[in-house]
């Protein structure tokens, strides 16, 4: 409760996440045969996601750069040509539905899987199955993971999962905040922090 009304707040760890920037070609592929799309779904987006971070305009073999394609469409505007700046952002590339950025049937969906804001590495800890499977590991790498980090989280990066991209801690989260009266949502606020240890005081 606060005053006449309420307010809710989720924190989330964005570095459970991969980060669409620094994550490699082969490392997007994964992530969406992970999430079931066929291979020419594939190309477009692993193709057209470095064509809207990079500066030049000329297009990979299935990509897509402002004159060829966003400078064409009825509402249009130009990549980027850098990094991105929100996930949100993926819904302006070619070959992201929102059906792919949201997900469909109870299905994740790149907003849950992907992040812009953090060091690239992944936690150990708190990575869901999609997340590590796309760091390459094999299923029974994965069944280890999970049982192992039931009985305790890992405080070092095995040695055999070295090389991964993985981590086992975090600096960056997501808080998600929705004011309500008479509850109907009036405010809603999303803000990625980052932990900064400064001596013995955590600040954001």
């Amino acid at each position: 409760p606060l005053g006449a009304g309420q307010f809710t707040y989720h924190l989330a760890d964005e570095e459970a996440r991969i980060n669409v920037n620094t994550a490699p070609p082969d490392r997007l592929d994964r992530l969406l045969r992970a999430l079931g799309l066929e291979k020419s779904e594939r190309d477009t987006i692993v193709s057209s996601i470095p064509d809207w971070r990079d500066a030049n305009d000329d297009h990979r073999l299935n990509g897509a750069e402002s004159d060829d394609t966003y400078l064409k469409l009825p509402v249009p505007y130009r990549a980027r040509n850098g990094n991105l700046e929100s996930t949100s952002e993926l819904l302006q590339i070619k070959g992201v539905t929102p059906a792919i950025f949201k997900g469909t049937d109870g299905r994740l969906g790149l907003a849950d899987l992907l992040t812009v804001g953090t060091p690239g590495q992944v936690n150990l800890n708190t990575a869901g199955l999609l997340v590590l499977r796309t760091l390459g590991l094999a299923d029974s790498e994965i069944s280890e993971i999970e049982q192992a980090r039931r009985s305790a989280p890992y405080t070092v990066v095995p040695g055999r999962f070295a090389g991964r991209g993985l981590s086992v801690t975090t600096k960056t989260f997501k808080v998600e905040a929705e004011g309500l009266i008479g509850g109907q949502v009036r405010a809603r606020l999303t803000a990625v922090v980052q932990r900064r240890v400064e001596g013995n005081l955590a600040t954001v």
